[in-house]
């Protein structure tokens, strides 16, 4: 029996400690490992509600050119519905959305990601940007508002529960028509009723 060249169990043993080092590191960091992931995972989500938004300015900005300036008249979903582009259930409804349960046949207002708000307001009437429509706060951190100049607006979620709450959070740091607010956190509580959600 031939014996092994002290170099090559220098090698193997090496190797071996590499191999250890590598899989100390692993179980040391695996939750950074799985967050990243998570992260990962979260912002392609959040990039899909972005989308999203894109496509609703997109179709509201065309809506509007061909109604003599007005926003869709019908409150919520049924607002969106009159979209002619967003035809499908996936326009509607956010891949992180974890409150909306797929409808395929009907669209409701509890079936849906989205709060559209502008019913009953032309582009012309508005002196500043208003929240057209934003996404629904009930369980998010943050929360998409598209507002009417066609800019998209990140807003902190620390205690919002229900949509008149962000007409209303947006309305302090905005100035405008008073008239127009009050149409705005109307149709926001329609919204909420329809989701059993209290003033």
């Amino acid at each position: 029996m031939t014996a092994v060249p002290k170099k090559l169990w220098l090698w193997i043993g090496g190797i071996i400690f590499a191999v250890c080092v590598c899989l100390f590191l692993a179980v040391v960091f695996m939750d950074e490992i799985f967050s990243i992931f998570e992260y990962d995972s979260h912002n392609a989500e959040r990039l899909d509600s972005i989308t999203n938004i894109r496509r609703f300015s997109d179709e509201i900005s065309k809506y509007i050119s061909e109604h003599n300036g007005r926003y869709p008249d019908e409150k919520g979903v049924h607002g969106l519905c009159q979209l002619d582009g967003i035809v499908r259930y996936s326009d509607l409804a956010a891949k992180d959305d974890r409150n909306v349960l797929p409808d395929y046949d009907v669209m409701r207002e509890s079936n849906t990601s989205y709060a559209y708000v502008a019913s009953g307001l032309s582009a012309d009437r508005t002196d500043a940007p208003i929240p057209i429509l934003f996404e629904k706060p009930w369980g998010r951190s943050r929360i998409l508002v598209l507002m009417s100049d066609g800019n998209m607006r990140i807003i902190d979620n620390k205690d919002l529960k229900n949509c008149r709450q962000v007409i209303r959070y947006l309305q302090a740091s905005s100035p405008g028509d008073l008239k127009v607010w009050n149409i705005l956190n109307e149709n926001a509580g329609h919204i909420d009723e329809c989701h059993g959600q209290r003033r």
